[in-house]
């Protein structure tokens, strides 16, 4: 994480830019106080990464990490994630259309758009490849409590969504402002 006072720039900062500087990098820290947020665990656990042009679910469970994605491809990040977090076996899965959590459903949407499923409630919906569809509907049929959008997507679709989301009063996260979304499941 880098903090840049804004005033002290021309330019803003975007995705993929490079910053010059001469000064040294600081570690993420645990926090001081126990019971504080602790960014650098959080920063360790993934479950949906950010990954351009492609959907990535990782699911880890002590020392070994299932991968669900379309292809047996393996990604950029995978090699370092693996490497700092000691997992010692992957494997790659399939991408499913549907998912239980813990106690949360989350369901993909794709290109094809389909999304009237007979399914338990939908409390996550993770949008992927750009899918063609009219969200407000979406909403309005599966009443989600969060709008998952990775880096699959046209970044005009995100920021369409980003409002719709917005004037109905759902969470919106994207993986490409936000990073990976993290969850936690319990031992």
């Amino acid at each position: 994480m880098l903090n840049i006072r804004k005033d002290s720039l021309k330019k803003t900062i975007g995705v993929d830019d490079i910053v010059l500087m001469h000064s040294r990098l600081i570690p993420i820290l645990k926090p001081k106080n126990p019971h504080d947020f602790n960014y650098k665990n959080y920063l360790k656990r993934k479950g949906i990464f950010h990954q351009i042009k492609k959907t990535v679910l990782g699911f880890r469970n002590s020392s070994n990490f299932q991968l669900h994605q379309v292809d047996a491809v393996k990604p950029y990040f995978l090699e370092n994630y693996t490497s700092r977090e000691g997992l010692l076996d992957v494997n790659f899965q399939p991408l499913e259309k549907f998912y239980s959590i813990e106690d949360k459903n989350l369901l993909l949407v794709d290109t094809l758009g389909i999304y009237k499923l007979k399914k338990p409630q939908v409390d996550w919906v993770l949008l992927t490849n750009s899918p063609k569809i009219h969200l407000e509907d979406l909403i309005e049929i599966l009443r989600p409590e969060l709008i998952l959008a990775d880096g699959s997507n046209y970044t005009s679709f995100i920021e369409r969504w980003r409002k719709t989301c917005l004037k109905y009063k759902i969470k919106f996260h994207d993986t490409a402002s936000k990073g990976a979304f993290v969850f936690q499941v319990r031992p």
